[in-house]
């Protein structure tokens, strides 16, 4: 709306008059002032100067103003507030702190407060406002205006706008104007605004109309539910494209009830589409608070990279729609879908002269229609049916009729009750080699009538009438873009704007007007000298702009929307969203009584004797362990309440691990060493009225869970058993111990053992013993002997763990005590001399290598590296290897050779990108790591390589490159890709050699290579032969086309031209260009000739290619050549070349852009 139409709303206006003398506030009728200087008692000259047009379209509801007299401003209290005045049904107030509303301010507060008519506005006191509550609210932009009453000229001014409510009932500037200014003059003030100790406030006040009930809303504990009937999804980073096809779909009542029929009760709740759509259906239906789309996610087999990627709305929804409609077969909902959402049309091509026609029905679910060009949304359709003449040289080859002049088009058979329309609003340049997006301005209405679109043999006795009903928008660039959809959920309700987690009301102006796109005129431009100037136009491009459209059948729409019911819901749904409601009260009730409940680790011999790696086991496994570690050697885990008594412990303990009794086993607590392990050195005490949590404080071991070791050794049991210490008498023992400090000669030690098996490659659990801290570490081997079943003659060597990178050989001569061995070490065995030929094997020949590959294992996943072509041939699959990550080039190429079965020197690797792709080359380097070869790749994904097996040894290879080329025989449908292998340094003369003898290229006397470099649908140049291949650039590929030697210079009779594809726009490129003879004195019809032959196309394909002169030089301007007795020489300028305008069949993407699965 423009400044005239807002003022000219203007009514009347009142000032009220106060008896009080301080804060009199006069009463007179507001007149308009003629004078150019602006004058603040000219109240329609300052309203328009106060009221500055918002960018907003917006309807104002009315408009009004006060003036509020104030007479011995010395004697003002710190807070002061005038009478109400009325406007807009609403009670306002001027607020003023003459010394400021906060301590230590310079300058003068002011405030515009707003409450109902005749209610008394909030005290101080009222700090408890709940903000969701909004019973009343008044949009409204206003000024406050302080000025001089007898030098009108002077005056200050602020404006603001705002959404009064009961939560903000005010609104202003704390700074309004500095203290001191106002008694004096300035720069910008020729009097001071108080004079004589008097002043006046002028308030202007211009309210609004709130259309969707959410202008200016902060959006603070906003309540959907209760202002619309419906909530939002969340947003799980970028799934605003789904949040907006689910609502549209959700909002589709028939749609809805089709899922519900769905059989889904007995299905995978984590895997079954159809019923994670159930249970998010239901959700929009009742749950007072937004929605997560979590559930349907991980249903589509989705992970957290898909969620933070953007996919195109409609490829989602076909991709969804085929998913359920595989999903409904045998159920009652079986083509549900397709009686909503499908329709057919008719592809025919109609002889004009014979009665001849070659027609196509076939089913579609959704009608793509161009954009570019188009006004609107009939001018779309228009186009899209648009019939073509196929005559002249492009005439239709009628089977017995021969060739005939024929009209091409489609007609639509049905259209279905929910029409889904896409306006392709996303392109490729081929000039920029990038995606745009098309903000052209394309129109659309509420109601469409498409009976003229149907063919004549088409059922019209329901009528063909479309109501709009959803419009999905995309506002943004192709980079950078977000999604949200308006919808009309009912027949005759509001529309609504449902953007992630926000519902709010719409105004016909968004749904139509502002999804248009094209250019808006902004007509209001700010000069550099802060003047409004409205006499200037400007354009600003538009880049929110519809880009699906669902339109409903107006005879269909009462059935379409028909209300959902109770009935209509599975049971079985309500009751399992009440089950994981329940679940998640209970998981939140473990998480608030956490602290009250310790979580307690227990080990035992079973466990110890399948673990393989350092310690006793592993107490917590990070992700890329988990596939290399035993379940079965990971300790058992439960929770108890930390009040629990050692006896509950102990009960609880043998329900967990299986035994029969208390007496079974012995529990040892686990205390840290100066090395920062922590192995078991105390036992719990047997009887003692400590709770768990005392016993924990007692102990050294700052672990965050409570770990225990449970010992079964019978001979352990009853060495220990009596030196137990008893807490309740006698303390535990304190840090010092703990910390390192050697028993006391004489006194009994427990140790654990483990055995290094060479000729297996494991290092496992053996057994507990105990020993005495003077004997020597050579009383181990008996107990180790017959613990493996070895003859007492097996010599045997033994390392204790002493941290994960520090594993020492004990010396058998010494004693445990010298060794400073204690409670819970670890001590492994391994054979002096393994039953193995050491020569020959490949593995880990101590224990203390094989600890060191423990440490730094890993397990890399190899994928074979081939073309999909060649997917047939190759017998390679993918596997697996656990390496270390300090193993170099050398040994992970032995490795991968072994598995294989081939020589490592003919392995090559490459790293593997996120998104599955190969990424960059391994350079062959004996000496690095297998962490440097992951480290020093960028982005490649962790432990994933490719392989491939190469025809020569990789460093030959690595002194090569390989180059691209496309190899033309004979006929361009005969062309071939492939890759040359050259040294660095080749010539183009010794790559033709090399590929002579990949393809098995034999010249005959009159024919030659032509060599030419080709980018992007165009012809560079030809190759000289001494020019180096190394010279190419990225993108560029070489063409190598056999020719007539007569054919391969331009004369006197003949020109060697360019020859380049495209379809219909000289920007849409593709195929291989190349180069042809043209002959002076030939005719057009001979060329063509010709030319058929060079392309190789069969007659129907070589009929549907219209032949053009293209000049480069005027703009890529185009002139198809019809007349086949012309001359091309009469035709062709200097600098053309031709162009062939045909379908391009080639396999294209969006460059890079992943298609969207749902893989359940």
């Amino acid at each position: 709306m423009t400044e005239a139409e807002s003022l000219s709303d203007a009514s009347s206006y009142t000032e009220v008059q106060s008896d009080d003398p301080q804060t009199q506030i006069n009463t007179q009728q507001s007149t308009a002032s003629s004078s150019l200087s602006l004058d603040a008692s000219d109240f329609e000259a300052v309203a328009e100067s106060v009221f500055t047009p918002l960018n907003d379209d917006l309807e104002v509801e009315t408009q009004g103003w006060f003036t509020w007299t104030i007479r011995k401003w010395s004697v003002l209290e710190d807070r002061v507030k005038s009478e109400p005045f009325e406007c807009g049904g609403f009670d306002w107030r001027i607020l003023l702190f003459p010394r400021g509303n906060h301590s230590n301010s310079d300058s003068c507060s002011l405030f515009l407060e707003c409450t109902p008519h005749n209610q008394s506005p909030p005290s101080d006191e009222d700090t408890d406002m709940d903000p969701s509550v909004d019973p009343y609210h008044a949009c409204a932009q206003f000024g406050l205006v302080m000025w001089n009453p007898e030098h009108p000229t002077a005056h200050c001014s602020h404006s603001a706008y705002h959404r009064f409510n009961e939560a903000e009932t005010d609104w202003g500037f704390a700074k309004f104007r500095n203290i001191r200014s106002l008694f004096s003059t300035t720069t910008d003030i020729a009097y001071p605004l108080i004079e004589h100790d008097s002043t006046n406030i002028s308030a202007y006040i211009r309210i609004f109309k709130d259309e969707t009930g959410v202008l200016w809303h902060n959006f603070i504990n906003y309540d959907s539910r209760q202002v619309t009937g419906y909530v939002g999804l969340r947003n799980q980073g970028a799934t605003c494209y789904l949040n907006s096809l689910v609502q549209s779909l959700y909002c589709t009542n028939a749609f809805r009830k089709a899922v519900y029929q769905i059989p889904t009760e007995d299905d995978d709740p984590v895997k079954s589409v159809p019923l994670a759509l159930q249970r998010l259906f239901y959700l929009l239906q009742t749950s007072p608070y937004p929605v997560s789309t979590t559930e349907l996610t991980k249903s589509f087999g989705w992970d957290t990279a898909d969620a933070f990627t953007q996919h195109d709305v409609q490829e989602l929804n076909r991709v969804l729609m085929d998913n359920l409609e595989g999903k409904m077969k045998g159920t009652p909902a079986e083509k549900a879908l397709a009686s909503l959402f499908a329709g057919k049309m008719k592809s025919y091509i109609r002889c004009i002269n014979v009665d001849f026609e070659s027609s196509r029905t076939e089913e579609f679910w959704d009608i793509q229609l161009n954009v570019k060009g188009m006004k609107d949304l009939k001018q779309s359709f228009q186009d899209y049916v648009q019939v073509e003449t196929l005559d002249g040289e492009n005439q239709y080859q009628a089977s017995e009729f021969g060739l005939q002049d024929a009209h091409k088009g489609v007609v639509f058979q049905s259209f279905p009750p929910v029409l889904h329309l896409q306006l392709k609003r996303f392109e490729y340049d081929f000039m920029c080699d990038t995606m745009v997006k098309i903000n052209d301005r394309h129109e659309f209405p509420l109601e469409i009538d498409l009976e003229e679109y149907l063919s004549d043999e088409a059922d019209k006795s329901e009528p063909a009438v479309y109501c709009l009903h959803g419009v999905l928008v995309h506002s943004g660039d192709l980079n950078v873009g977000h999604y949200y959809t308006l919808i009309k959920p009912t027949v005759n309700g509001d529309w609504l704007k449902f953007d992630d987690d926000r519902v709010t009301r719409a105004t016909m102006k968004e749904v139509l007007n502002d999804n248009y796109g094209g250019d808006v005129e902004d007509n209001s431009v700010i000069t550099m000298t802060g003047q409004r100037q409205t006499n200037i136009s400007r354009y600003i491009k538009r880049h929110s702009n519809a880009y699906m459209l669902v339109y409903l059948r107006k005879s269909r729409l009462q059935d379409i929307l028909e209300p959902i019911t109770e009935a209509d819901v599975p049971a079985y749904i309500p009751a399992l969203l009440e089950q994981q409601k329940r679940a998640e009260e209970l998981r939140r009730k473990e998480l608030e009584e956490q602290h009250l409940y310790m979580t307690i680790k227990v080990a035992n011999i079973d466990t110890f004797k399948k673990y393989q790696g350092f310690d006793i086991t592993s107490w917590s496994v990070d992700a890329e362990q988990t596939d290399m570690i035993d379940p079965e050697a990971l300790p058992k885990t439960f929770r108890m309440l930390k009040t629990s008594t050692v006896t509950e412990l102990k009960n609880k303990v043998s329900e967990v691990m299986g035994y029969n009794s208390s007496t079974e086993f012995m529990m040892w607590l686990f205390s840290n060493r100066m090395n920062k392990t922590a192995r078991p050195d105390q036992p719990v005490p047997e009887n003692t009225s400590l709770d768990i949590e005392q016993i924990r404080e007692k102990k050294s071991s700052k672990c965050p869970d409570f770990r225990l070791w449970i010992d079964t050794n019978p001979e352990v049991l009853e060495k220990f058993r009596s030196t137990v210490v008893n807490p309740a008498t006698q303390p535990l023992p304190d840090n010092s111990t703990a910390l390192g400090k050697p028993e006391k000669p004489g006194r009994p030690i427990f140790l654990l053992l483990k055995y290094f098996d060479v000729e297996n490659q494991t290092l496992l659990g053996l057994t507990t013993t105990f020993v005495d801290l003077s004997d020597s570490i050579s009383t181990l081997v008996p107990v180790a002997q017959e613990a493996l079943n070895l003859s007492s003659d097996v010599e045997l060597k033994m390392y204790e763990e002493i941290k994960p990178d520090l594993i020492e050989e004990l010396n058998f001569r010494n004693t445990f005590e010298a060794a400073e061995l204690r409670n819970g070490d670890i001590i492994t065995v391994a054979k002096s001399v393994p039953n193995i030929n050491m020569e020959k094997f490949t593995g880990y020949k101590d224990a203390i290598n094989f600890y060191r590959f423990l440490l730094s294992r890993t397990r890399i996943h190899f994928l074979p590296r081939f073309d999909d072509e060649m997917e047939d041939d190759m017998n390679e699959d993918e596997f697996s290897l656990v390496l270390s990550k300090r193993d170099d080039y050398s040994r992970l190429s032995e490795a991968v050779g072994h598995y294989l079965k081939v020589d490592p020197e003919h392995l090559r690797f490459t790293t593997c990108h996120p998104s599955g792709a190969p990424r960059s080359i391994v350079k062959y380097a004996p000496s690095a790591s297998i962490a440097s070869i992951f480290s020093q790749s960028y982005s490649a994904t962790p432990n994933m390589l490719y392989y491939e097996v190469l025809p020569m040894p990789l460093k030959e290879m690595e002194q090569m490159i390989s180059v691209p080329v496309i190899y033309i025989p004979d006929s361009l449908v005969n062309e071939t890709g492939a890759d040359v292998l050259v040294p660095k340094n080749a010539t183009v003369a010794l790559f033709l050699e090399e590929l002579a003898r990949l393809v098995n290229l034999e010249l005959k006397e009159d024919e030659a290579l032509r060599t030419y470099l080709v980018h992007k649908g165009h012809i560079l140049g030809q190759l000289d032969a001494n020019a180096h291949v190394a010279d190419i650039r990225n993108g560029e590929i070489i063409c190598v086309e056999k020719v007539l030697r007569d054919d391969m210079e331009a004369n006197t009779d003949q020109a060697v031209i360019e020859v380049i594809h495209f379809q219909k726009d000289i920007s849409h490129l593709h195929g291989v260009p190349f180069y042809f003879s043209v002959k002076w004195n030939e005719k057009f019809s001979e060329f063509r000739a010709r030319l058929k032959k060079k392309l190789g196309y069969k007659d129907d394909t070589f009929e549907k290619v219209k032949i053009a002169c293209v000049s480069l030089n005027q703009h890529d301007s185009v002139e198809y050549i019809t007349d086949g007795e012309s001359f091309l020489g009469d035709v062709l300028r200097r600098g053309d070349i031709l162009g062939l305008d045909h379908i391009d069949t080639s396999s294209r993407r969006n460059h890079g852009e992943r298609a969207i699965t749902i893989r359940n």
